[in-house]
């Protein structure tokens, strides 16, 4: 039996007219073409890429607060993210001012920010990059690796956790800065989770998914662990 006309131009106009599936497939990957690779490194075969949509800004660096907190002209307080370094009035706490300011101070830097860009108090949250000649150093891992700063790794900001770990072991391994100084009074173990450590007292330690004991305080702090800020063990 042969097809009608009609049948033969509602064939045709089929045949020319994609699915709405094969429309949306199309648009996908042109949209992805558009966009380019998700990820780039800032050094070429780190572990931690940093992507290409990450927001990014420049501010130059006008006063120094202490060893983790500057002041940007664009940005106002800026929180250094991922490390934390002493207060005022403990040991080191000057050495690690002035470590920040001889790295950033007076300079031109660009911020770099994870998942979460403000915290409570209204600083602004950021990784800080400096020029260093033809490279860029990360200020954060400058100070973790002279040992003037502990890696303080809160998620969801999770952008070069492994590079300050890494940073972290070399500082505790070669008993610089802060892990040359007496160590606080020991415990016969103390509790590990995923980012931080605890006398087994503490009242933060009870509240760890999946909690270790471990004994040796050294090679806890060489996996790049920060010691809690309530109980400092």
């Amino acid at each position: 039996m042969r097809p009608t006309a009609a049948l033969l131009r509602r064939l045709r106009r089929g045949l020319r007219r994609p699915s709405l599936g094969a429309l949306i497939i199309f648009l996908v990957i042109v949209f992805a073409a558009a966009r380019g690779p998700l990820r780039t490194t800032l050094w070429p075969g780190g572990p931690d890429a940093a992507p290409v949509r990450e927001p990014r800004a420049e501010d130059r660096i006008v006063q120094i607060v202490d060893g983790d907190t500057v002041i940007g002209a664009v940005h106002g307080t800026i929180r250094v993210l991922s490390i934390d370094t002493p207060e005022s009035g403990r040991p080191l706490f000057d050495e690690a001012t002035a470590a920040l300011a001889h790295l950033v101070g007076g300079k031109q830097v660009e911020l770099l920010f994870d998942v979460e860009t403000v915290d409570r108090y209204g600083r602004a949250l950021a990784h800080v990059l400096v020029a260093d000649g033809d490279a860029r150093l990360l200020a954060g891992e400058e100070l973790v690796r002279r040992g003037l700063a502990s890696v303080f790794i809160i998620p969801p900001n999770m952008l070069f956790a492994e590079r300050l770990k890494a940073a972290q072991k070399e500082a505790v391994l070669n008993d610089r800065g802060l892990w040359a100084l007496p160590p606080p009074a020991p415990e016969p173990y103390y509790i590990v989770g995923a980012y931080k450590f605890h006398r087994p007292s503490c009242v933060h330690a009870a509240q760890i998914p999946n909690p270790r004991r471990q004994k040796d305080r050294k090679a806890i702090l060489a996996e790049g662990k920060s010691p809690c800020r309530n109980c400092a063990p």
